[in-house]
């Protein structure tokens, strides 16, 4: 007596791959820790809607104007952003923690600013876009507690973008 054929086992379904993002000019790498990642801006929102961006890799040299490596990164990744948004424009904001003197910290957050910008410009940022460059030395704290611990918060480049 011929044995049956087994039933063939079914084959598992396949996991669908994930569609690849498309490419768009709304679209900007973003740097994190150890990780990069696509962002896109709200293709629904108004151009012209200003959006605050406060980098947390853009530090430096100590009581200088001078920008350390560790921020190259997360300035390219705003230059290029800027760079396939020639529409867009950009305000350079600098802030300091409270430590020293108010007017060295001031005069500080302005060289900073201004290093940041001249930096872009470097990566191909259009003069156009960078509307202003100011430093705000440690008039506008978002750590206001008192405390050595809260300093490196103030301590900050802010960008709005329009």
């Amino acid at each position: 007596k011929p044995k049956p054929k087994p039933k063939p086992k079914p084959k598992p379904k396949p996991k669908p791959k994930p569609a690849p993002e498309p490419e768009t000019q709304n679209k900007a790498l973003v740097q994190t820790k150890a990780v990069q990642k696509r962002v896109e801006v709200d293709p629904k929102r108004n151009l012209e809607a200003i959006q605050k961006y406060i980098p947390k890799r853009v530090e430096f040299e100590r009581a200088k104007a001078e920008i350390l490596p560790v921020s190259f990164a997360e300035l390219d990744n705003l230059a290029l952003f800027l760079s396939k948004n020639p529409q867009r424009k950009l305000k350079i904001e600098g802030h300091t923690d409270n430590i020293g003197d108010s007017k060295k910290n001031l005069e500080l957050s302005q060289q900073r600013a201004i290093e940041v910008a001249k930096y872009l410009k470097g990566k191909g940022v259009k003069n156009s876009q960078i509307i202003s460059a100011i430093g705000y030395g440690d008039t506008k704290p978002i750590a206001k507690k008192d405390g050595r611990k809260y300093h490196p918060e103030n301590r900050r480049v802010e960008f709005i973008i329009e």
